[in-house]
């Protein structure tokens, strides 16, 4: 699957890119793990591992077999510079 085809904008200035945004409201538990994932480049095993879990937990994330933990999801962002926002639409 191709990261591509995924909402997701890249802003930038002129051909550099700044910053990724993923609007997790449009997928499942299971495809924003893999998202988060293959923005680091990193395969399952040395994900995980750098977050103190194995391939396979990463994996049943991935899958949806488990489902992550907000702590899992913290401690991902504070790890790979990813900010954590909730936002409230406007009506």
């Amino acid at each position: 699957w191709n990261i591509k085809q995924l909402y997701i904008h890249n802003v930038s200035l002129s051909t550099e890119v700044k910053y990724m945004k993923l609007v997790a409201n449009k997928y499942n538990e299971k495809d924003v793990m893999k998202i988060m994932r293959e923005w680091t480049g990193l395969n399952q095993a040395k994900f995980g591992e750098n977050i103190g879990l194995s391939k396979m937990t990463i994996q049943s994330y991935e899958r949806g077999v488990r489902r992550f933990t907000f702590e899992t999801l913290m401690k991902i962002a504070n790890k790979y510079g990813y900010t954590v926002i909730i936002q409230k639409k406007q009506k």
